[in-house]
């Protein structure tokens, strides 16, 4: 019994060094092109699509993205898929405002129900970015990834949150004005 413990034991060491060594060797560039790619798929794709990040198997898929006057929301999923064990998701509520990014919320949903401490959005949260400034952030954020799939999931998130062009609360003003001019006429 104490045999097969120790075997079961050093198989779960070795599959964990394995895990941690792909995550490490993992080129920047490809990792890069990875986030580029899932983010390009949750913002314009149609289908689901797995990727391989940081050692995980990772799901997304075309998040719900809705624009008013108060705002962009993007709603998403991603999801984690294990070996032997049921898959986790990742629920993600991204809002922007005039171009600024306002909040981003994370609820982890598999092993029971949990919420998720962001580690990358105080890097992107009220601050405007040109696209250069994105790529050179998330490039960064690329750099400094972890091997814990709840990471690689929210660099895709962040990737997301900073392609996402925003354009409520600009024309705000126009419009008042153009209320302005319709309640003039009616007048």
């Amino acid at each position: 019994m104490y045999r097969s413990l120790i075997v079961g034991g050093l198989a779960a060491v070795v599959a964990l060094a394995g895990m941690v060594s792909t995550s490490q060797a993992e080129p920047l560039a490809q990792r890069v092109n990875v986030v580029k790619v899932a983010t390009n798929v949750v913002i314009y794709g149609s289908a689901k699509r797995e990727f391989e990040l940081a050692g995980h198997k990772l799901t997304v898929q075309k998040a719900l993205i809705t624009s008013t006057l108060l705002g962009t929301t993007i709603t998403g999923q991603i999801t984690h898929e294990r070996s032997f064990l049921p898959d986790e998701q990742m629920i993600y509520t991204i809002k922007k405002y005039q171009g600024k990014v306002v909040s981003v919320q994370f609820k982890i949903l598999g092993a029971g129900f949990s919420t998720y401490t962001s580690k990358y959005s105080r890097s992107y949260i009220g601050r405007r970015f040109s696209p250069q400034e994105a790529d050179q952030l998330m490039y960064r954020l690329c750099a400094n990834l972890d091997s814990k799939w709840e990471s690689a999931a929210e660099l895709i998130v962040a990737s997301v949150a900073l392609k996402v062009r925003d354009t409520s609360g600009f024309r705000v003003p126009e419009i008042q004005a153009q209320l302005q001019v319709a309640k003039a006429t009616e007048k």
